[in-house]
């Protein structure tokens, strides 16, 4: 009969320090799992200011391309007059 009682207070003893490794990862679990919701949050905001800053310089570039094609256009011509007054 005590041997019965060993063993179960063995048992209970073990089940209580199995209960307490369960209790220590699921609060592992918790913080990881709040560092990562964390870490996408942050993610998703920076991608959010990559996209704006993609927009303003993808509408920077349409305002650029005219100007720069109308500076080559006109230097092409400064060209083409130097030549004349060379010949």
């Amino acid at each position: 009969m005590q041997e019965m009682r060993d063993n179960i207070n063995m048992m209970i003893r073990m089940a209580r320090g199995l209960v307490a490794e369960a209790r220590a990862m699921l609060e592992d679990a918790r913080e990881n799992h709040w560092a990562l919701d964390r870490s996408h949050e942050r993610m998703e905001d920076k991608l959010r200011d990559l996209r704006k800053l993609v927009e303003n310089l993808s509408r920077q570039n349409g305002i650029l391309k005219p100007l720069v094609d109308k500076a080559m256009a006109h230097a092409l011509e400064l060209k083409r007059q130097a030549q004349l007054l060379e010949e």
